[in-house]
């Protein structure tokens, strides 16, 4: 009978460790999927454009962590792209890129895309 008491002891012991240790690992990735979408935030939230001379100059700040691609386009009326400003990965840090405005006219899309993150903002010429 004293077997059986310890063995049962020691599975619920052991049942008890398992719990604890899937509480732990859950919440280890809960924080680290918060901090990859504060990363994406990140970048979503420091995105700036300015036209100036012709030119549309596009700045934006890649955190550091922040691993994947960064895509910002120029869309026309249509939804059609009329220039890629951005096409790939980034190192971290802040980033300026540039395109001649010459001959556009009316209203379009700066679309920025990092990871599941989209972000759109109306640009006139």
């Amino acid at each position: 009978m004293e077997d059986v008491m310890i063995t049962m002891r020691s599975a619920l012991l052991v049942s008890a460790v398992c719990i604890l240790l899937y509480i732990l690992f859950k919440r280890m990735a809960f924080a680290m999927r918060k901090s990859e979408t504060r990363a994406s935030y990140a970048l979503v939230n420091r995105l700036e454009s300015t036209v100036k001379d012709g030119e549309l100059v596009v700045e934006f700040e890649v955190p550091v962590g922040f691993r994947g691609d960064v895509h910002i386009s120029v869309l026309d009326e249509q939804g059609n792209v009329s220039f890629k400003l951005q096409d790939g990965p980034c190192a971290p840090g802040r980033h300026s890129c540039a395109c001649k405005t010459e001959g556009w006219k009316g209203r379009f899309v700066l679309l920025l895309k990092a990871d599941n993150q989209q972000l759109e903002r109306f640009v006139e010429f």
